[in-house]
């Protein structure tokens, strides 16, 4: 047994939400920038944009 505060079956879903969190922004950047060159408003995070 590790010393680690999750079971290894926990492992991946801590590993997906880490890279979600850091994934996410950058990906809503890239989209805001992408709507913006096409004339269109990134309103709220909201996609497509209303």
């Amino acid at each position: 047994m590790s010393a680690t505060p999750f079971r290894v079956a926990d492992a991946p879903a801590i590993v997906i939400a880490d890279a979600y969190k850091r994934f996410v922004p950058v990906l809503k950047a890239r989209l805001r920038r992408l709507f913006e060159t096409w004339g269109a408003n990134y309103v709220d995070g909201r996609f497509p944009p209303a």
